[in-house]
């Protein structure tokens, strides 16, 4: 059984692990070992525990099985969608959708009108 909700700061490794891993799939050429730490460093530093910037997906044993990111954009009542990333042992059991939904459903409770979605050249995001 797989539960969306907040993220707690106590993720912030495996949520680095999973951004980092997004980024290897894209484009492995840009990644490097570095990324992983510095990326957790700044998560740790940037956002408050619990704050909507992700919406996460756990197994029945409470670990992370995906994450999505939901990032207010400058523009009034906008925000996009980005780093939707389930574990790869994971895929093909509709988590990506359930996080997805998740976000939206986020979005709408905060008052947004819009929602983009990054990484439109990523066919597997503009499938979801």
């Amino acid at each position: 059984m797989i539960k969306c909700g907040k993220w707690r700061r106590s993720d912030i490794p495996q949520i680095a692990e999973l951004i980092v891993l997004c980024w290897q799939e894209y484009d492995a050429s840009k990644v490097h070992t570095r990324m992983k730490q510095n990326f957790q460093q700044w998560l740790t530093k940037v956002f408050p525990e619990g704050v909507e910037h992700f919406v996460v997906a756990r197994d029945a044993n409470g670990n992370l099985a995906g994450i999505a990111g939901l990032t207010p954009l400058k523009q009034p009542h906008v925000a996009e969608v980005h780093s939707v990333v389930v574990k790869a042992a994971l895929r093909g059991l509709g988590i990506g959708r359930r996080l997805m939904q998740a976000a939206i459903k986020c979005a709408i409770s905060k008052s947004y009108r819009r929602i983009d979605l990054a990484g439109v050249k990523n066919p597997t995001a503009i499938k979801l």
